[in-house]
C-alpha cells in the first residue's frame, strides 16, 4: 500500500497557531486537504498522520470524516518523552523534537517504501505525482556502510534508499520575513552529497550574496542562489530506517551536552530530517534529488495567509480543484 506520512505535530510558533488545522481554501479547505486530494489522485492509498496525542480529535473530526472513504487513515503519536534508544527527555521540555523524531515515530507503522510530507505545506499536484512515481525507484536499503568508497563503480551501483523532491529556492521564500531551508548539494548525477540547513534566508540576503553560516549539517556553508534546490520535506524513504535514525539521534543527543558557543538548549533544540539524510549518506546510501517546478505554498508568517488564500481561490476558479473535496 502506497503510504504518505504527514507530519502534523508542529506548533506553528511563528505563524501563531497550528497551521495544519487552519482553513485557507474557499470552502474551508486546509493546506492538508489539498495535499490529500493531490496525493490520492497521484495514486497514494494511505495517509499516516504523525500527531500529538492531544490532537486525536482533530483527526477524527477533520480527516476521518472527510477522507476515510478515499484513503486509509492511520495515526502515530509523536511523544516528547519517547526517544530512540530509550534516551531520556528533559522533564521540562514541552516542544516537539522535530521532523527527524516525527519520522522515527512513524517507522513502526510502515512496512514498505513511503513518502513523507509536512501537513502544513501545499506541494502541488505535479510534485505529488513525481513523488508517487519515485516510489518505484526506492528499493530496500543497503545495510551497513559501503566498504569501498573509493571504488567509483561500487559507489554508483548503490541502490536508491531515498528521494528528495527538490524545489528551487525562489519558489519557497516569504516576502514577509526570513525562512530556514535545507539546501541540497548534489553530484553530477543528481545524487545528494549533503543537506545543509540554512537559517535566516531572505530575498535580500541572496541578492546581496550574503550566505548564512548558521548551519546545522555541514562544516562550511553551501553557496546559495535563487535556483538552489531545497528540500521541503517531500522525501521518499525505504522503510528500513530504524537503526540509522537511532544512530543519527544519538549523535544529535550527545551534542546537547557539548561545550559549544552558543550552547545548545535541550529544551528547544530540534532533531531534523537533515541529520538522518546525512547519516544515510555517511553510511553509503544513495539519495536522489529530483527537481520540480511544481508550485509550493506555505504560511510561515500570519501575513503569508492572505497571499495563500488568494492563490488557492485562483486555482479553484481556473478549474484545478473542485469547489468542495
Amino acid at each position: 500500500m502506497k503510504t504518505l506520512v504527514l507530519f502534523a505535530a508542529g506548533l506553528g510558533s511563528r505563524f501563531g497557531g497550528a497551521k495544519q488545522w487552519t482553513s485557507f481554501g474557499p470552502s474551508g479547505q486546509t493546506l492538508l486537504d489539498y495535499t490529500l486530494y493531490d496525493a490520492r489522485h497521484a495514486g497514494f492509498e494511505r495517509a499516516l498522520f504523525v500527531i500529538r496525542e492531544e490532537d486525536s480529535a482533530w483527526i477524527d473530526e477533520m480527516i476521518r470524516l472527510r477522507w476515510s472513504s478515499r484513503l486509509t487513515i492511520d495515526t502515530a503519536f509523536q511523544r516528547i518523552d519517547k526517544l530512540p534508544g530509550g534516551l531520556k527527555s528533559p522533564s521540562k521540555r514541552t516542544k516537539p523534537w522535530g521532523t527527524g523524531h516525527a519520522l522515527w515515530s512513524a517507522l513502526p507503522f510502515v512496512s514498505s517504501p513511503f513518502f513523507i510530507a509536512n501537513a502544513d505545506d501545499f506541494y502541488g499536484r505535479e510534485a505529488l505525482r513525481l513523488a508517487y512515481n519515485q516510489l518505484q525507484t526506492i528499493h530496500a536499503s543497503t545495510t551497513g556502510t559501503v566498504s569501498d568508497q573509493h571504488n567509483s563503480s561500487l559507489h554508483s551501483d548503490r541502490r536508491v534508499s531515498g528521494t528528495i523532491i527538490g524545489y528551487p529556492l525562489h519558489n519557497t521564500l516569504s516576502i514577509h520575513g526570513s525562512v530556514s531551508r535545507g539546501i541540497c548539494e548534489t553530484d553530477q548525477d543528481g545524487n545528494l552529497i549533503s543537506l545543509c540547513e540554512h537559517k535566516e534566508i531572505t530575498l535580500q540576503s541572496i541578492s546581496s550574496n550574503s550566505i548564512s553560516t548558521n548551519t546545522s549539517s555541514a562544516d562550511h556553508p553551501t553557496p546559495l542562489s535563487l535556483d538552489s534546490l531545497v528540500s521541503m520535506n517531500l522525501i521518499g524513504f525505504t522503510h528500513e530506517l530504524l537503526d540509522i535514525t537511532k544512530r543519527a539521534f544519538e549523535i544529535f543527543y550527545s551534542a546537547l551536552d557539548s561545550p559549544e558557543v552558543p550552547p545548545k538548549d535541550p529544551l528547544k533544540e530540534e532533531f531534523h530530517i537533515t541529520a538522518i539524510l546525512n547519516q544515510m549518506i555517511a553510511e553509503g546510501h544513495r539519495i536522489r534529488v529530483c527537481p520540480t517546478q511544481s508550485e509550493w505554498m506555505g504560511v510561515t508568517y500570519q501575513a503569508d495567509a492572505l497571499l495563500v488564500t488568494e492563490r488557492l481561490l485562483q486555482l479553484h476558479q481556473q478549474g484545478h480543484y473542485p469547489d468542495e473535496f
